[in-house]
């Protein structure tokens, strides 16, 4: 039920993002490097947060992170952040001197790597509601980064895959990215679809940030990374949809429907009952 209240919270935020800018807000960006979760901290009554964070510069930059402290803003630990099940987990990130808050909610990226192949494998026709406004020129480069309108999901808000969890690695001395929401890495703040959840071996490309975590978090190196959707609830995860709407998902969904349900422009409006 906490959990199912932090998305709600969440997806509730994404939607006053929606109101006052006409967008959703990024997941990531590079130029400077920020995700979303600042961008919604005023919608989360975190807006002393949000007062103080400067826009400007990276978040592993002075105000906004300060070396080897938990006194940076992005080190601050929020109530939502984490899903009560993933219990004796760090909240923190202190696998590099940029010590920031970890926590188990990530936007839907679809079924696409991070980084996207240039060659290899098809080329996107259809867009999740957090990605790259470019795959093809520039590989889901986050200098690019998609901030979607409610108008272009095309499939239906009510079908479409806004949020869902990531398990945290228990050991905050590790640069495991899974859970690593403040940074715009590879890897971080985002889930895609390329599995089902809580199934297959994520991947992320920096093997330091990649450390296994059996059975919970299997995960190796690769050139092109993806993470799943994964949890401790029995035999599924929470995730929210564009509607603002939160629904449990069985491990057992169909790959096809799971991927479909993360697309928002693919005419294929995929209901779970």
């Amino acid at each position: 039920m906490k959990c199912t209240n932090n998305l709600k919270q969440w997806s509730q935020a994404m939607h006053m993002h929606h109101d006052q800018k006409g967008t959703l807000p990024y997941a990531k960006k590079n130029n400077p490097r920020t995700v979303w979760v600042t961008n919604l901290w005023p919608y989360v009554e975190q807006q002393a947060l949000y007062s103080k964070y400067d826009f400007n510069i990276g978040y592993f930059e002075v105000p906004n992170c300060i070396a080897n402290t938990f006194d940076g803003l992005v080190a601050q630990r929020v109530s939502i952040y984490i899903c009560p099940s993933d219990r004796n987990v760090s909240p923190f990130h202190q696998g590099d001197q940029y010590w920031r808050a970890k926590g188990s909610y990530v936007c839907n990226w679809g079924p696409y790597t991070d980084p996207y192949p240039m060659t290899g494998q098809p080329l996107p026709t259809t867009l999740a509601p957090f990605g790259s406004k470019n795959f093809v020129n520039n590989g889901g480069s986050t200098n690019f980064p998609l901030m979607t309108r409610f108008s272009e999901i095309t499939d239906g808000t009510s079908n479409t895959l806004l949020l869902s969890e990531v398990i945290i690695h228990p050991i905050s001395s590790l640069r495991d990215r899974r859970g690593d929401q403040h940074n715009d890495g590879p890897g971080c703040t985002i889930f895609q679809t390329v599995d089902t959840p809580n199934s297959g071996i994520d991947s992320i490309i920096d093997a330091i940030a990649c450390q296994n975590y059996l059975p919970w978090m299997p995960c190796q190196p690769t050139a092109n990374g993806h993470i799943t959707a994964r949890s401790r609830h029995p035999s599924g995860v929470i995730a929210s949809y564009c509607d603002g709407s939160v629904r449990f998902v069985p491990n057992n969904i169909a790959l096809v429907t799971w991927q479909n349900l993360s697309t928002m422009n693919d005419g294929v409006a995929v209901t779970l009952d």
